[in-house]
């Protein structure tokens, strides 16, 4: 029997639950909830990950698997309704008549893009422990089928030149950018404006900040560290 509970969960979700285990068992200890992008927006779904920590030695004896954790995605159907700290958990996974509980986790989750079809947003976030720079653009953009084998795939451009690109080398030594994750997709909007020609179309990119010793707190990220970053547009994020 397999039961999955749900408490505490401020937003009105559907969990679909797909476990990743060996020989389609699942057991643990505890369970670790978290997201792998800290930076979600009213309107977006939610995707957790979870790990079983297996040191229940009598689950592990049950079922002769000795690996250290089994590990998969929790979804919720649906979309973040509130700016502000949510909280998600703990949920609660039985098996065999025995609970095991998850962490609790609080994510704060930003407003919506506003309806527009041309746009770049930066932000500086803070999640568990570590700082991002998530960086966001939405453009008109035009897709040109490309055959690989016996595959075609789609390759995007915008109209108005290429996406812009952050020069990580642009940044000071005591303030290191890692890449760590992209994610785009078409988006359809209820936006005013000129959009002959192709159809909106947003992409993200996430890089981990790291302030090393020296950093004094002051740096401003600006269009000077983007390649592309199109003429008449400001920004400016201080980066305390």
């Amino acid at each position: 029997m397999f039961c999955l509970a749900v408490t505490n969960l401020l937003m009105k979700f559907i969990l679909f639950l797909t476990l990743i285990t060996a020989n389609n068992y699942c057991f643990g200890q505890t369970i670790k909830l978290f997201i792998d992008y800290p930076g979600l927006r009213v309107g977006e779904e939610v995707e957790l990950k979870y790990q079983i920590d297996q040191k229940d030695s009598a689950a592990n004896r049950w079922t002769g698997n000795f690996d250290n954790s089994l590990d998969g995605t929790i979804k919720l159907a649906g979309t973040m309704t509130k700016v502000g700290m949510n909280r998600i958990g703990p949920l609660t996974l039985r098996f065999n008549e025995t609970d095991y509980k998850s962490n609790e986790l609080s994510i704060h989750i930003d407003s919506a893009l506003p309806n527009v079809v041309n746009g770049i947003w930066v932000r500086h976030i803070q999640y568990d422990n570590q700082e991002y720079l998530v960086v966001e653009q939405r453009t008109t953009a035009t897709a040109k089928a490309k055959q690989n084998g016996n595959s075609i795939s789609s390759e995007y451009s915008t109209r108005n030149g290429d996406f812009i690109e952050l020069i990580e080398s642009s940044f000071p030594n005591t303030l290191k950018v890692d890449f760590t994750s992209s994610y785009s997709r078409n988006q359809q909007i209820a936006a005013s404006g000129n959009n002959k020609g192709g159809f909106p179309y947003y992409k993200r990119w996430v890089y981990q900040l790291t302030k090393k010793e020296g950093y004094k707190g002051d740096y401003t990220v600006s269009a000077r560290n983007f390649k592309n970053f199109p003429g008449g547009n400001k920004l400016a994020v201080l980066i305390r």
